[in-house]
């Protein structure tokens, strides 16, 4: 569920670029400029929740700590930014409804990341656990038993000489 919300935070900001031509930069008038704008623009504000991304695959009491600090952060700045225009109460309401998917994808993981913090550090999950489930599961000689292991094995064989 973490993943499918930073995801859902992902494709709203994508959709502003798309929909609402919200670019990085701003752009001329030539026909060609739009759709490179619209792709350096997608690219340059999704790289804003890789840390996201990063924090919840880590899986450790780092990786959550320091997810959790980012997403309060982007979600008190996705906050005043929603309420620092100076509307009227019915335009904020429908702007509201509008972000509501990004505002629920935002407040699940500023309550799930620090929910996933605080079990990690009772589990005391300090390194990258992948790391510790490949050592067991795919050992040295399990993989030369499998069809890619021998394929490998095949290839790197020295070639008999001719005589």
């Amino acid at each position: 569920m973490s993943y499918s919300c930073a995801f859902g935070s992902t494709v709203y900001v994508v959709y502003k670029v798309v929909f609402e031509r919200f670019y990085a930069y701003p752009i001329g008038n030539a026909p060609y400029e739009r759709p490179i704008a619209t792709v350096a623009s997608t690219l340059i504000y999704g790289t804003v929740y890789i840390p996201i991304f990063i924090c919840i695959t880590i899986g450790t009491v780092h990786g959550y700590g320091l997810g959790t600090l980012y997403m309060w952060a982007l979600t008190f700045l996705e906050t005043v930014n929603l309420f620092s225009c100076d509307i009227d109460i019915r335009d904020r309401m429908i702007l509201i409804i509008k972000r509501l998917p990004e505002i629920l994808c935002l407040v699940y993981l500023c309550v799930r990341l620090p929910w996933k913090f605080i079990t990690s550090c009772q589990e005391k999950h300090f390194i990258v656990g992948s790391m510790e489930l490949l050592a067991d599961s795919d050992s040295l000689e399990s993989v030369r038993k499998m069809y890619y292991g021998k394929r490998v094995a095949n290839l790197l064989k020295k070639p008999q000489k001719e005589k």
